[in-house]
């Protein structure tokens, strides 16, 4: 991104530096891990006169006024642009009431939106696409029947890289349900039509899990639907983050998680390209989603 006169004509050298180097991570193909931003903005910490949040400020800014000109030139399907254009309108409000200090890479939300300004990450209606890749120890940790399953996948798909990854979106959530999700997949088939150099979708979640199904009868949907259509889904493993995720909307789950019932798990959904341009073929999928 070029930074003009006018909008960092008065930040020193060093701040231009930091904030063409954060715009490159935004900028990545692949969603950049938050590590990277925050050691950044650790070290800017040091130096930033008013703190890493006032140049969080202009950049959020400078990126807003690019995208809101810019949206109607990139042929997004209507709906995407419509939900883009929304975001847009929510993250100036946020601008304008959140103040310096909320406007740091410890939020992740803060990146998520700042990914929305570079149209790196594209709002579909219940979830938001982002750039991903497989990471090869997730290949290397699976037991032999699913590292031979995985292997099958990624040759279906053509390699590790180019994915979608799909990601929760909180002012979205009243969109979180089977409808929500056979639009979502209907948009997905139209969008990928304009990208086929993106080898598939990705879903990392607790939800994912098998016995969810069990648990949790009313979100089996993510998984099945997904499985249908010719996904291939893979332990990752628990953490505290996970764990949290899972149990935070539900007592149920609180219950089984204490009593050792339940131990919240990730698992990974890997879905071929192939896979998601016959979803609008499928009919049975959506309907049996809705019941």
């Amino acid at each position: 991104m070029h930074w003009g006169r006018n909008i960092l004509s008065p930040v020193l050298a060093q701040a231009r530096a930091y904030l063409t180097r954060i715009v490159s991570l935004l900028e990545a193909r692949t969603e950049p891990p938050n590590s990277s931003l925050l050691r950044l903005e650790r070290g800017a910490a040091s130096w930033a006169p008013a703190g890493p949040g006032s140049l969080h400020r202009r950049l959020a800014e400078a990126l807003l006024q690019r995208a809101i000109a810019g949206l109607g030139t990139l042929g997004f399907p209507a709906p995407i642009a419509e939900y883009y254009a929304d975001d847009f309108h929510r993250i100036g409000d946020d601008l304008a009431k959140w103040p310096d200090a909320d406007l740091t890479f410890e939020r992740y939300r803060f990146k998520a939106d700042l990914r929305l300004l570079t149209f790196r990450r594209i709002p579909m209606g219940m979830y938001a696409l982002d750039g991903s890749v497989i990471p090869r120890q997730t290949f290397l940790h699976q037991k032999p029947f699913d590292a031979w399953r995985m292997a099958r996948v990624l040759l279906q798909s053509g390699g590790f890289s180019h994915f979608f990854s799909q990601h929760m979106v909180p002012q979205r959530v009243h969109l979180f349900n089977p409808e929500g999700r056979a639009r979502y997949l209907d948009l997905l088939a139209e969008l990928l039509k304009s990208r086929p150099r993106i080898r598939g979708l990705l879903s990392t979640a607790w939800y994912n899990d098998p016995v969810v199904a069990t648990i949790s009868p009313h979100l089996a949907y993510l998984r099945e639907g997904l499985e249908r259509l010719g996904a291939q889904t893979f332990r990752i493993g628990t953490s505290a983050e996970v764990v949290e995720d899972a149990l935070v909307k539900s007592a149920t789950r609180r219950q089984l998680h204490a009593t050792g019932a339940y131990v919240p798990t990730a698992y990974l959904i890997v879905v071929p390209r192939a896979c998601l341009l016959r979803a609008r073929d499928i009919p049975s999928a959506q309907s049996h989603d809705a019941r």
